[in-house]
């Protein structure tokens, strides 16, 4: 390739540059809510695409056994996700993970890149997080609604803009820098606010340091917060000298 050309999802498709897009079950063969497990193979939906990756710390889980009798949907590492039905247009790429693979449900598209010497993934799923190709993808899924839907028949016809590989490289490169930071600070938010909340369980809850001070422990807190907290509980089990308000 030595310039960017247009082409369509069918067209990549018939070149083998990528395998024909897949969904997950329908129907039947769907499995049901009372077929969650607490562990075996994760059943992804289009709310575990999440910055770009699948979140399978909250994903369900369907049993092994269940899973190798569907007949679709079994997706893989540096799969690209596209969801096409009701929350569409969200997308991510696989990362590695300790599965045997990862199964879809009907919300969710894979798109598997066979001929990486063309396409990369990562570039693949930055293209579908375009505006450009959001607005198609939302205009012919039928736009806002709660019912949009975009089926693989009508992916098929998606206009794909495809660059040189070294400018695939280059722009999977910085975004995907740009994407890791923004993972890292998601992250140190989400610690951050669990730190805040065990502390508030701490202080407001379990009064802690009031009871550690009644204990005879040693102060965890800086001087200045721990003479804040009262010696005793008084006979409700609050802070003496606290107020409920």
């Amino acid at each position: 390739m030595s310039e960017i050309f247009l082409t369509t999802v069918i067209d990549l498709v018939n070149a083998n540059i990528i395998a024909p897009p897949m969904d997950g079950n329908h129907g039947e063969a769907h499995p049901k809510s009372e077929d969650y497990v607490s562990d075996g193979i994760p059943f992804i939906m289009a709310s575990d695409l999440v910055s770009g990756h699948v979140d399978f710390q909250k994903c369900k889980f369907i049993q092994k056994n269940l899973a190798d009798t569907l007949r679709k949907g079994f997706a893989y590492p540096d799969d690209v996700l596209l969801s096409h039905k009701a929350s569409i247009g969200r997308t991510a790429i696989i990362q590695k993970n300790p599965y045997p693979y990862v199964m879809l449900t009907p919300q969710v598209t894979f798109y598997r890149v066979i001929d990486k010497t063309k396409l990369l993934p990562h570039f693949l799923r930055y293209y579908f997080e375009t505006k450009d190709f959001q607005d198609v993808f939302s205009a012919w899924a039928g736009g806002g609604s709660t019912r949009s839907y975009l089926g693989i028949t009508a992916q098929l016809k998606l206009p794909i803009f495809i660059p040189p590989l070294h400018t695939q490289t280059a722009i999977s490169s910085i975004l995907g820098s740009l994407d890791d930071k923004i993972d890292l600070n998601r992250r140190t938010n989400e610690t951050l606010e669990a730190m805040a909340r065990a502390l508030f369980r701490d202080w407001f809850v379990d009064f802690g340091p009031t009871r550690a001070k009644m204990a005879g422990e040693t102060p965890y807190l800086a001087p200045e917060l721990w003479k804040l907290f009262p010696d005793r509980l008084d006979d409700k089990g609050k802070p003496e000298g606290w107020e409920t308000s």
